[in-house]
């Protein structure tokens, strides 16, 4: 007979909690890339701006819906048509905000590059 080393009846290594240990250790620092990232975005003043913007939006909506709401008018329909107009302002907000003006260029500097010749 030989002597046979059979093991443990139940498992007693790292299981799943190794493979979760090894991938969060692994995702972390993506995890806190991101919310850096993230804070900057949100604290910018662009961000800013679209926040004030949307938030009058959404009040004109309001106001607009409860004027519906107190003549009689149908309250699904008049939900529906302020949700369309928010979108539609919301969108044309975000489309207008990629254009920037352009710098114009100095002209004294324009004028003291320019190189003289002596013998003309």
């Amino acid at each position: 007979m030989f002597i046979v080393h059979r093991g443990d009846r139940f498992q007693t290594g790292r299981g799943f909690g190794g493979f979760f240990s090894g991938l969060f250790r692994t995702l972390k620092p993506l995890f806190s890339m991101g919310l850096s990232a993230g804070k900057k975005l949100i604290t910018s003043d662009a961000a800013k701006s679209f926040g004030r913007s949307a938030l009058d939006i959404g009040k004109e909506s309001a106001k607009q819906l409860a004027v519906d709401v107190l003549t009689g008018k149908n309250v699904k329909e008049s939900l529906d048509k302020e949700l369309d107009n928010a979108k539609q302002k919301i969108a044309q907000k975000i489309r207008g905000s990629g254009s920037r003006k352009r710098k114009r260029i100095n002209n004294y500097y324009q004028n003291h590059n320019k190189r003289y010749c002596l013998l003309d």
